[in-house]
């Protein structure tokens, strides 16, 4: 590869917009993150510790699975 691939600029869609383009108020997802984290801390609150168990359990279980097959 030569380096003038290398170091070739990037096209203008690929560069980041420029601050004084940004909206004022945060995209969508940023403004639901909050509420979102919320909203999975009362269903982990509500969830019996069983059932949390159970689900850690079952993640080790299938991650050796994976590690022990496809590593």
């Amino acid at each position: 590869m030569s380096t003038a691939l290398a170091f070739a600029p990037l096209p203008r869609a690929a560069l980041p917009p420029h601050p004084a383009a940004m909206p004022a108020e945060p995209p969508i997802a940023l403004s639901l993150a909050p509420s979102l984290r919320r909203a999975w801390a009362a269903v982990l609150r509500s969830a019996p510790p069983s059932h949390l168990l159970t689900t850690a359990i079952l993640a080790l279980l299938w991650s050796g699975v994976f590690l022990w097959r496809f590593a």
